[in-house]
């Protein structure tokens, strides 16, 4: 059985710790979940899949086109978190009820590269779990906007 992220029903906030899931083990696991939406980000942009990003995301029609424009297999390279090679979920901040859960990720950037964390967004958008455009890591200067 491969690793997935959990979140339960009516879990409180409270830091949850994970272990590391390895990028290999990265896939889509579709997008019904909060977490399943999170992996499944990453695994697309890992893969080069740019509309399965787009899915991903809670992006207007706009932006979705603006993002498919600009965005390639190989640019997807350049997406937060993809250079890591496996992701832990630190602590997370909402329930399965909430409109937003934030997502604070420790990514292993491998061998003598200090890890990054980073925060995931991920919104309820009328019962669809989407990955919001904007994610920051720390201790660079500005979040990543998708979708400008």
């Amino acid at each position: 059985m491969e690793p997935t992220f959990r979140l339960k029903a009516n879990q409180e906030s409270r830091l949850h710790r994970t272990t590391t899931i390895p990028k290999s083990f990265w896939a889509d696991v579709g997008l019904d979940s909060p977490e399943a939406t999170l992996q499944t980000a990453l695994w697309a942009a890992k893969s080069g899949e740019a509309n399965r990003v787009v899915e991903a995301m809670n992006l207007a029609q706009e932006q979705k086109q603006i993002f498919l424009s600009r965005w390639t297999s190989e640019s997807l390279s350049q997406f937060p978190g993809v250079s890591a090679i496996g992701i832990k979920i630190e602590s997370f901040g909402g329930t399965l009820e909430s409109s937003r859960i934030d997502y604070v990720g420790i990514l292993d950037e491998g061998e003598g590269q200090p890890p990054k964390r980073a925060h995931f967004y991920v919104d309820n958008v009328e019962g669809n779990w989407r990955l919001a455009p904007n994610i920051a890591i720390e201790g660079d200067a500005d979040e990543y906007l998708l979708a400008k």
